[in-house]
């Protein structure tokens, strides 16, 4: 099976489709890990809970905005999503969303990419804005290929 580089604007829509099966994965894995989290560091007594009035009749108790570990619940979701990408592109060069397209990242030897590289891939990635200059350059790639001198090929 020969391995060619994603070329035609077709192939645009490939990656769109992967990345839009990923996302859907990576939602459920960060509100499922987010939940656990949450309910581990407040089970265990880890930070001290605030009680906010909501009406007359009702409270709720919620974890205090301003504290460490509301923050590090707020920025969960990136750390799952680049865990689940990394390992992904790192130990099988597709995450599932890629693998359904018959997609594969692999660095300039063909080969595996690396967790430094994975991560200047996810960054350069985040939000999509990447893919934008995917129509005005002639290898199709977009800047996370660039940035982390990877390249997407078709299985």
């Amino acid at each position: 099976m020969s391995e060619t580089t994603l070329s035609s604007p077709t192939k645009i829509r490939s990656r769109l489709l992967a990345i839009f099966y990923d996302s859907l994965i990576v939602f459920f894995a960060i509100i499922i890990s987010t939940l656990i989290i949450q309910q581990v560091i407040i089970s265990s007594g880890l930070v001290a809970l605030q009680q906010l009035q909501i009406s007359e009749t009702e409270t709720i108790t919620t974890i205090p905005t301003g504290s460490l570990t509301n923050l590090f619940l707020k920025s969960l979701w990136l750390i799952v999503s680049f865990l689940y990408f990394g390992y992904f592109w790192t130990k099988r060069g597709q995450t599932p969303g890629m693998r359904v397209w018959k997609i594969k990242v692999v660095n300039k030897h063909n080969g595996l990419i690396s967790w430094s590289e994975s991560l200047v891939r996810y960054v350069t990635a985040l939000f999509g804005l990447g893919l934008l200059l995917i129509p005005f350059n002639k290898p199709r790639q977009a800047v996370q290929d660039i940035m982390s001198k990877t390249t997407l090929i078709n299985i």
